[in-house]
């Protein structure tokens, strides 16, 4: 039974063919419709996705997991506001779509998270993932 088991699990990631690039861009396009649609049941407008934001996340996930420092001391000056994760909440998640989803919920359910997706004055946003870390950055154009 336990073979049984572990070959249901790895079905889907011996499956999955995608580059690592076009994978993290699914991510980002399925958290910009997510963040999207809260703000919108939530009356604020929808944030516009920034190429400079997103690959500045991007940078940002990526140096938290290389270097284990985990904290908002490194958030790029030009953006407003930043949402972190280091996946931990999220280890039962068997896709990375359900990922990116449990993530957005996540942080829609914690005070301050929620209020950086929910501020009227944001106009802008980027993702970036990096095997289990996520950030969400946030800013307005001028």
């Amino acid at each position: 039974m336990k073979k049984l088991f572990l070959i249901v699990l790895l079905i889907p990631i011996l499956g999955y063919s995608q580059s690592r690039k076009s994978t993290i861009d699914s991510c980002v396009t399925i958290a910009h419709k997510l963040v999207n649609e809260h703000r919108v049941k939530n009356g604020v407008s929808p944030l516009i996705l920034s190429d400079t934001l997103t690959k500045l996340a991007q940078a940002r996930a990526e140096y938290m997991y290389k270097t284990g420092e985990y904290n908002h001391d490194g958030m790029p000056t030009s953006c407003s506001a930043e949402n972190i994760s280091d996946g931990r909440d999220f280890k039962y998640s068997f896709t990375l779509s359900h990922a990116v989803a449990q993530d957005v919920y996540v942080y829609s359910k914690s005070p301050g998270h929620n209020k950086n997706m929910l501020r009227s004055w944001y106009t802008m946003c980027g993702y970036g993932f990096y095997k289990g870390y996520t950030v969400q950055l946030f800013d307005y154009s001028l």
